[in-house]
């Protein structure tokens, strides 16, 4: 994603007036704001006065204020408009994060951009860094996997609950390293939305003394995921059948994990659960609902 250029020159210019409509700088200066998303130390000045252009903005921004509106955008140098997709994105990201951004200004701003960048495979989201600390970044969408793929996925089924999968995609997102237990819960409770939306959807009852194992399995049973094998080849049907039964145990080990390291059963101890089982659990997870909402899709067309 660094070198790539999917985002194309009209994009960038309504990237670029949006910005300007706002203040691009928010609540920073216009050499702070630029020394955030450029090494301007390492760019050579264009005024033989000065060396840098870091340099440069101090005498032709701060001081003088002669380079008009829009320099950081049309300036070669800066490469908003003909550099890599990572420098628009940078742009962008940094006005969102909470030393620019007004928190007023944080939502309505980061739809707008998203609606931009979006259908060029992008977008803007936010992340823990650690408790209690959130970062604006962005991201591919071209790609399932992670850090929040699923929501591609929820988006195009169309499943009525979108809500839903979207709250537990964030919670995970945002806690697999600062909360892994919390994210190890979150894994769990969102196959479990997924699978009680295909249930609701299949007009299947949903009971709540089910496990995430027996949810998973009634789930599987309404979209008849057994004819996903293939009966004209018995080497692929008995792959295809190997593969439903590798889903189920993925699907009842994450249960499992939960219980013992995630929320939901808490027994007052302190969770061992690492970052790393929460990634394996919100990678299993995010799998597993792929391709559950896949098999959703085809049966949905052809049971209209």
């Amino acid at each position: 994603m660094t070198t790539s250029k999917k985002i194309d020159g009209e994009t960038r210019r309504e990237i670029q007036e949006l910005l300007l409509d706002w203040g691009w700088t928010g609540k920073q200066n216009e050499l702070e704001f630029m020394s955030s998303v450029c090494e301007l130390h390492q760019i050579k000045s264009n005024d033989p006065r000065c060396t840098t252009a870091y340099e440069d903005i101090e005498q032709h921004v701060m001081k003088f204020h002669d380079w008009g509106e829009g320099w950081a955008f049309t300036d070669p140098r800066f490469g908003f408009m003909g550099g890599p997709d990572k420098t628009v994105l940078k742009f962008a990201a940094h006005r969102l994060s909470p030393r620019v951004c007004p928190d007023a200004e944080k939502e309505p701003l980061c739809k707008a951009l998203n609606d931009l960048i979006n259908p060029c495979g992008y977008e803007l989201y936010e992340r823990e860094v650690r408790a209690g600390v959130a970062k604006v970044d962005y991201r591919s969408t071209s790609n399932f996997h992670p850090p929040q793929p699923a929501s591609i996925v929820a988006a195009s089924a169309q499943l009525g609950d979108l809500e839903s999968l979207q709250l537990h995609l964030k919670r995970i997102e945002r806690s697999i390293a600062a909360d892994p237990s919390l994210a190890l819960g979150s894994s769990k409770e969102l196959i479990e939305d997924v699978c009680a939306q295909i249930l609701t959807a299949s007009n299947e009852p949903v009971s709540s003394t089910q496990n995430v194992g027996q949810k998973f399995r009634a789930a599987a049973k309404a979209l008849d995921l057994s004819k996903t094998a293939v009966p004209s080849d018995p080497k692929a049907s008995d792959a295809a059948a190997k593969m439903l039964s590798q889903l189920t145990g993925t699907v009842q080990f994450l249960g499992e994990l939960r219980n013992a390291a995630g929320t939901g059963h808490g027994s007052g101890k302190v969770s061992a659960a690492t970052p790393r089982e929460a990634r394996l659990a919100f990678n299993a997870a995010v799998t597993i609902c792929e391709y559950l909402f896949s098999l959703w899709e085809e049966f949905d067309a052809s049971n209209p």
